[in-house]
């Protein structure tokens, strides 16, 4: 079954059903992510061949195992593209071996810790 309801919720504290009920289709509703085990839809995977084909100079690996292919393939090949790889996870990685910085704490906290480092930089 197929729905389009949409919605934006701003603090999840006050859920009381967890996922949520849809009001159209009484099915759950759930995040505009892709979970684990799930396939990226075709339209991302085009749009990241796009940016791939267009090069980039930066990508961060952030707590993710990096086994699948289309997350792995930019990082492991970074150093080919004359990009810099940098991976923000506590442990090993299928991917830690290509990293030119690696950050071994969880990814809330690195990012925190990085918004922070940034915020005092431009002060």
């Amino acid at each position: 079954m197929h729905c389009d309801y949409r919605t934006t919720v701003d603090d999840y504290a006050g859920l009381t059903t967890l996922p949520p009920p849809c009001p159209l289709c009484l099915g759950y509703l759930r995040p505009a992510v892709v979970l684990f085990g799930e396939a990226l839809p075709r339209a991302a995977l085009t749009r990241l061949q796009a940016v791939l084909d267009q090069g980039y100079e930066l990508v961060l690996s952030i707590g993710t195992t990096s086994t699948f292919p289309y997350i792995a393939h930019p990082f492991s090949y970074a150093h080919d593209y004359g990009a810099l790889a940098v991976e923000i996870n506590p442990g090993e990685t299928h991917v830690s071996r290509f990293a030119d910085i690696r950050w071994r704490l969880g990814a809330a906290a690195a990012l925190e810790a990085l918004w922070a480092a940034l915020e005092s930089s431009q002060a």
